[in-house]
Order: structure tokens, then sequence, then C-alpha cells
């Protein structure tokens, strides 16, 4: 799940990098989805790296994260 993470963060700083403030994001690991669209405190490994990307979430208009299979 941590590369998962990873590649999460990746994608939200890219998107601010281009100035996008209205976004999507989707991906695959329903482990992420989960800790990202929960409002406690992730326990995992790889929570540093849920808190970023939840950190960064706040300089969006409107974002949302979408599981997909």
């Amino acid at each position: 799940a941590q590369v998962e993470a990873i590649e999460v963060r990746r994608a939200v700083e890219f998107a601010l990098e281009l100035g996008i403030t209205t976004a999507t994001i989707e991906g695959d690991s329903d482990t992420i989805y989960k800790e990202l669209i929960n409002s406690n405190l992730s326990l995992a490994l790889h929570r540093h790296l849920i808190q970023d990307v939840k950190l960064l979430v706040s300089s969006f208009d409107c974002i949302s994260f979408t599981h997909i299979s």
C-alpha cells in the first residue's frame, strides 16, 4: 500500500504544480481510498504519506477520491 500512497501524494502534488484546483483522484487500492476518506488518523506504516495528502488537499477548491476496480 505504501507505493499506492506515494502515487496518490505525487498525483496531488503534480495537480497543484499545474494549478489545478478541482480534481478527482482515482486509484485501485481500497486500503488507500478508505484511509483518505476517513477523518481519523491512519495507523498504517504509510500514515505520513496519507497525512501529507490530507494536508495538500486543503489547497484544492474541490477534490474527491474514487476507488476503481
